[in-house]
């Protein structure tokens, strides 16, 4: 009996990750990040535009951290050295990086985990701050919900991950704290494909960020920067197709 239970316990463990539930929390090594599986799903867009999220896809559970990308940094695959703006390293989550240094970060995570990361496309994010709801998810002034200029929150600067509720895909930070880089060329947002980058000089940037008003803390709100451009409240967050 306890034979056959252990072989039962090794198939399950040898299930594919687009087994696992929405929610489910996966890290493929010891330097990544957490990951939450998101779930397939077709929702209309708070933006006014519509997507459909056609497999279940992972998600950084948090916002990249310095301690992360500072492994990667030590690996020789990602420049050196992002300035914390003397906020701290460790769990705060990684600014002062480009575009292109995110896609330096996700480059090395693949080959570290032999599966494929990459940024979140501009569609996809808005999916996933909405946590799937098609309604527009937002920062409440002065609700301490979310790390923002006027959320009520205790920070001055970029917050620790994790130090607000998540969403309810399991997903902190989707709002505020730091701009999050995205895939998408924003001359052409809300396409669910990735974008053919060559070229490509604006990328967009999503979510708001501690040194904004509660106003441009929200799902509908974009920005965007060269991708060369650096800044003390610009980050990413990564994702991995299943």
């Amino acid at each position: 009996m306890l034979r056959i239970l252990a072989v039962l316990l090794a198939l399950l463990l040898a299930l594919p990750a687009t087994a696992q539930a929405p929610g489910t929390v996966l890290r493929d090594c010891v330097e990544c990040p957490e990951m939450v599986v998101v779930p397939a799903g077709y929702t209309r867009l708070a933006s006014g535009g519509t997507v459909r999220i056609e497999t279940p896809f992972l998600v950084g559970k948090f916002e990249v951290t310095f301690e992360e990308y500072d492994a990667c940094v030590r690996a020789g695959a990602c420049a050196c050295c992002p300035d914390d703006n003397g906020w701290g390293r460790r769990r705060q989550p990684v600014i002062d990086v480009s575009w292109h240094d995110a896609q330096d970060y996700a480059d090395w995570l693949s080959k570290r985990a032999g599966k494929t990361y990459r940024l979140l496309s501009e569609a996809e994010w808005e999916y996933a701050a909405q946590a799937g709801t098609g309604r527009e998810a937002f920062a409440r002034a002065g609700a301490d919900e979310a790390n923002c200029n006027g959320c009520g929150s205790l920070w001055h600067g970029p917050a620790p991950v994790g130090s607000f509720s998540p969403n309810g895909f399991g997903l902190h930070d989707m709002l505020g704290n730091v701009w999050e880089w995205t895939d998408t060329c924003r001359e052409n947002p809300f396409s669910q494909m990735m974008q053919d980058i060559r070229g490509c000089v604006m990328q967009s940037l999503r979510g708001g960020a501690y040194t904004d008003r509660p106003s441009l803390v929200r799902s509908i709100k974009g920005d965007k920067a060269t991708t060369n451009g650096r800044g003390v409240n610009v980050g990413f967050r990564v994702a991995r197709t299943l």
